[in-house]
């Protein structure tokens, strides 16, 4: 029996969805699922997910499947499978990671090469002083922005181009031609404080290693003034990591939702 699991976590508590022998004292998420999956089942699983998450990042629809030899009502396993994960959470882990729901699927999905693209979001501060509650999940701005800048740059990035500038990878080989097919920029209420904060929205077919990261840096100084937005252009064709804005950090970033075909019943 294969299932899809879609979970949602805070990353700050883990070190990364891909398992890592190098992860200090906190623990991969990669590898609490299986230990968890294995400790349940009796018998060793390994999942897949659509894409590992670097350390600091979270997921509100994170999406993995694993292989099983035995059949459970999908109620029953989701049921169970939240008891066990709060079983085998560390205290420092508990409340950051959740599963959303399970559910059986063909033999022929596989959560990573069946996906068909992906949102991300980013939250910038625009306040001087950024919120006691929002300083942890929003990169701090330091003061108004210009979402029209902004979007005007985001109109040059949208559609299929070779992203190699915005990226950190270091593999000269590797495809690097992506397709944005989207980008949102726009003012969203605070849940916890007056006032707003900016949402950038990423949806594309695929993402490079920090892409996303290095995308919003590089809106984020179109909105400073920092740079025209233009300037996105030699970044796109001539493929040089300087011509591209700085890598924001990680906790302001968020994978949303992953897209899969009509026939596999999955919506993250």
């Amino acid at each position: 029996m294969k299932y899809c699991v879609i979970v949602e976590y805070d990353g700050s508590a883990f070190a990364g969805w891909q398992k890592n022998k190098n992860t200090g004292s906190k623990r991969a998420l990669q590898d609490i699922f299986e230990l968890i999956l294995s400790e349940y089942y009796k018998e060793a699983v390994q999942v897949q997910a659509s894409g590992r998450t670097d350390a600091g990042v979270n997921a509100k629809g994170q999406v993995f499947h694993f292989v099983t030899s035995q059949k459970k009502d999908a109620g029953v396993l989701l049921t169970e499978l939240r008891q066990a994960l709060e079983r085998g959470l560390r205290p420092e882990e508990r409340g950051a990671v959740a599963i959303r729901t399970v559910c059986p699927v063909s033999d022929s999905f596989h959560s990573r090469f069946a996906a068909t693209g992906k949102t991300y979001e980013y939250y910038l501060e625009e306040r001087v002083r950024p919120g006691v509650f929002d300083r942890r999940y929003a990169y701090p701005a330091g003061g108004r922005l210009d979402l029209e800048a902004m979007q005007r740059m985001a109109d040059y990035l949208i559609g299929e181009h070779d992203f190699r500038a915005f990226s950190s990878q270091k593999d000269e080989k590797k495809d690097t031609v992506r397709c944005l097919r989207e980008i949102r920029i726009e003012r969203v209420p605070r849940k916890y404080a007056e006032g707003t904060l900016v949402r950038l929205s990423f949806t594309g077919n695929g993402f490079l290693y920090h892409m996303v990261r290095i995308l919003a840096g590089t809106l984020l100084e179109a909105g400073q003034g920092l740079r025209a937005p233009e300037s996105v252009l030699a970044a796109l064709e001539g493929g040089e990591r300087c011509k591209a804005g700085p890598m924001l950090h990680a906790e302001a970033l968020f994978l949303k939702e992953v897209y899969y075909p009509e026939q596999f019943g999955i919506f993250s």
